[in-house]
């Protein structure tokens, strides 16, 4: 149990939220399957607790949270950086570097549903603060944690560490479970390449404690977290192109005695029936490399949408869901069978794979 909930094992968050899991599995056993799955696959995701980061140099500063910046500002001898995390980012929280907790305060500020600050000290004896923040409702960027239900949770905000605790850079002190925000107060000579507007990824360097570096450009670490680089316009682009294809097969099965397939053309003679090659296949190539052209640093997460796209065809072409009748396939008048349009196809794989390497080449000049 101990090496199980340990701060680095991947199930230490899931521990924070087990009422939530014990619901879903609750709703599972009463019959709620699919909703049950559904709540459980948002917890399992909304806890990842993944990392991949930069601790190799110690002077260097990484970041305390996977969040997009809001605000910078000079307070003194400080410099203020206040961050929001949205719903697909990683919702715990790393040391930035060597250091020790000197205190720990619950004081709430303006439109504070809570907030806990923890103030450290790093190896120099320079102090800072990082806050974890949830807002009231309507009242900071995020509206999240203000409306999730407080039945099971009196406190949204968990702080694992106490006062006297020492930290190593990049180890875990704490967790927000929904809606949150953070606030940096970090020395004024630190050296922090930041700036508004810009996504930090948990652990990533983000400055150093005495020199200013040079920013290099971000590239796709098979480690890194899948879903940082990307924001909730890519999962309504993917929903899109679902639903269209939904709705042509809702049209062909309505049209079935004399609809012809609008992109069932060979690409060149016999290419559909002895290479799996058509019209489907340019509208797989061009959907991916559109993506990856707005999406660069979303190659795997590209590629594994690709090829469960077309298991799920695959699922549908051959067990042929009563719940999906008239959509992917209908009864044809002209035969006994059912006529099936949804099926996976290898091909289409390659087609998605090609179409999001081209996309990123396109956009960064590189692929790896």
């Amino acid at each position: 149990m101990k090496n199980f909930l340990d701060k680095q094992s991947i199930f230490h968050n899931y521990f924070y939220c087990k009422e939530f899991l014990l619901f879903s599995f609750i709703l599972i056993t009463l019959g709620y399957t699919k909703i049950g799955l559904l709540f459980l696959g948002i917890l399992i995701f909304f806890f990842r607790n993944t990392s991949n980061m930069d601790i190799k140099n110690k002077s260097d500063i990484v970041s305390p949270s996977s969040s997009k910046i809001m605000e910078i500002e000079k307070m003194g001898l400080y410099q203020r950086i206040f961050t929001y995390l949205s719903p697909l980012d990683r919702h715990f929280m790393v040391a930035p570097v060597d250091c020790k907790v000197i205190n720990i305060d619950k004081k709430l500020e303006k439109d504070d549903a809570e907030r806990i600050t923890v103030e450290f000290e790093d190896k120099d004896k320079k102090r800072f603060k990082l806050s974890q923040i949830v807002k009231k409702l309507f009242k900071g960027y995020g509206v999240m944690g203000s409306w999730v239900s407080n039945i099971f949770y009196k406190n949204r905000i968990v702080c694992f560490c106490k006062k006297g605790d020492k930290l190593k850079k990049g180890e875990r002190w704490g967790l927000i479970r929904f809606g949150s925000s953070m606030e940096y107060m970090f020395p004024k000579s630190y050296k922090l390449n930041l700036k508004i507007g810009e996504h930090m990824s948990l652990g990533k360097t983000i400055g150093n404690m005495y020199k200013k570096l040079t920013k290099k450009p971000y590239k796709e670490h098979i480690l890194d977290d899948m879903f940082e680089k990307v924001n909730i316009w890519y999962f309504l682009i993917g929903f899109s192109a679902a639903m269209v294809i939904f709705c042509y097969g809702k049209y062909r099965c309505y049209n079935i005695k004399s609809h012809k397939d609008l992109l069932g053309w060979n690409l060149f003679k016999n290419s559909k029936d002895t290479l799996g090659l058509d019209g489907w296949s340019i509208s797989h190539f061009i959907f991916y490399m559109i993506l990856a052209l707005i999406y660069p640093f979303a190659l795997r997460l590209n590629i594994i949408s690709g090829i469960g796209w077309e298991l799920f065809e695959y699922w549908v072409g051959k067990t042929k869901p009563e719940s999906l009748k008239g959509w992917g396939f209908c009864k044809n008048p002209k035969s006994k069978k059912n006529s099936v349009w949804w099926y996976g196809r290898k091909s289409d794989i390659i087609a998605n794979v090609l179409g999001a390497l081209l996309g990123k080449f396109m956009k960064l000049g590189y692929v790896f």
